[in-house]
């Protein structure tokens, strides 16, 4: 079993299983994000059929760490959004199946690590969206490229632009999901699936997703060669004021 602090991997015949572990949210900083690139690596080098993405806990992840995005200077956030424009584009080119087990909320980030797998199973108990705009932080390219792709337009607008959070039901009958199942069959039915992707020719599921998602990709490969379009807003000091603002108001 491959193992770090925030990110715990295990081989499990054909399926591997990555699973997120920063408590009490899974929230993305630089070191969560940096130990999922090099899980993903990994396990993309081995033989496994099959990827199974989960969180620890009763979330999968909260998104973008609020406390320290405020404690963060111009070099950290350059690093950030090049972290997560590189990470989005690894999980969303990988040749092999992923499955999302989403066994709580998806929020902001959280929500685009979802959108970027293959198949999405989500808890019952969850609520998913993107919060971006209430936290005054717009979407580095290669997460905004994975949303635009991936999520029925008129989903992607009505999440985006206003910030709202859906619960599992909605998330279903807006397309953002594939499956809604209680808690204690999650990840049951999740390893399930992953098992009869696994099962798939791999030079022809990897040839036919990367057909489906050819263009997306091209797009997110220049983002992270060049410099994201928003970077300077990253790196000013009002997002980090405004995040603050939102994490008062939710403590």
């Amino acid at each position: 079993m491959g193992e770090t602090d925030l990110v715990y991997r295990e081989e499990n015949e054909r399926i591997t299983t990555i699973r997120l572990n920063r408590p009490p949210v899974n929230a993305l900083d630089i070191a969560l994000v940096s130990a999922l690139e090099r899980e993903l690596q990994l396990s993309n080098r081995s033989d496994t059929g099959a990827i199974l993405l989960t969180g620890s806990g009763t979330c999968f992840s909260a998104g973008l760490d609020l406390k320290k995005l405020p404690s963060y200077g111009a070099n950290e956030r350059t690093e950030l959004v090049n972290l997560l424009n590189q990470l989005m584009l690894t999980l969303y080119s990988l040749p092999r199946p992923v499955v999302a087990a989403v066994n709580g909320h998806a929020i902001a980030g959280g929500f685009i690590l979802m959108a970027a797998c293959d198949y999405r199973i989500l808890c019952e108990e969850a609520t998913v969206g993107v919060t971006e705009v209430k936290v005054g932080v717009p979407f580095p390219g290669g997460p905004l490229e994975v949303l635009k792709a991936e999520m029925p337009p008129g989903a992607a607008r009505y999440l985006a632009l206003s910030g709202a959070l859906v619960d599992a039901r909605r998330a279903l009958a807006l397309g953002v999901v594939d499956e809604v199942r209680p808690a204690g069959e999650l990840n049951r039915r999740a390893l399930e699936v992953a098992g009869e992707f696994s099962t798939l020719p791999p030079a022809a599921f990897s040839r036919i997703k990367r057909q489906l998602r050819d263009a997306t990709i091209e797009r997110m490969q220049t983002i992270v060669k060049t410099t994201d379009p928003v970077l300077h807003f990253w790196q000013a000091a009002a997002i980090g004021e405004t995040a603050a603002r939102v994490l008062d108001k939710r403590t």
